[in-house]
Order: structure tokens, then sequence, then C-alpha cells
């Protein structure tokens, strides 16, 4: 291995560090997504785009409230979103999963 290529693995190493210790420490981590379930005039489910700061707001004024909701499938989404991106971290993986032949 060249002097090169352990100052990139360092510094890779050092990012990856820096992004999960920011992700699993922090109070709301990062790329989480949330929603807002409401009830159309039809009676049927609709879940909306929400913010962090309106689950906040609505958990302060009411513990418990349904309203605003952390969502799992979208959170995922959003991450294999990121990993499979042409210019993001893994076009290589990426390409093949998703391409048909």
């Amino acid at each position: 291995m060249t002097r090169d290529q352990l100052v990139w693995i360092v510094l890779f190493a050092a990012g990856a560090a820096a992004l999960l210790g920011r992700s699993v420490f922090t109070e709301r981590g990062m790329g989480r997504e949330y929603i807002r379930v409401t009830t159309t005039p039809a009676g049927a489910t609709e879940y909306l785009p929400a913010t962090y700061g309106e689950y906040v707001r609505a958990e302060q004024a009411q513990p418990g409230q349904t309203e605003f909701q952390y969502s799992r499938p979208r959170t995922i989404g959003l991450w294999l979103a990121a990993f499979f991106t042409r210019d993001l971290l893994f076009p290589a993986l990426g390409q093949p999963v998703l391409q048909s032949r």
C-alpha cells in the first residue's frame, strides 16, 4: 500500500466515523423523515411530508400525539436513494441492483 492510498483510507475512515457519530449521538440524528397523518373527506388516510420542527412542536403541545410521526419506511428510502445516487457513495453497487436487463 502506498502512502497516498493510506492517506485516502484514513480520510475516508475519519469522514465515515464523523458521519456515524453525528447520526448516532445527536438528539435527532440525521436523515430522518417525518409525516403528518390526516384523513381525507372520503375517509382515506393520507400521509403528508412534515418537518422535524412540526413534529417537536406537536409533541410539546400534546405528548404522545399521533398526527405527526417519524416514518421509518421513508427514512430507509431516503438513505437508499442517497447510496444509489450516481454521484455519491455506491454508484457501482446501485447501477447493477437497479438496472434491468
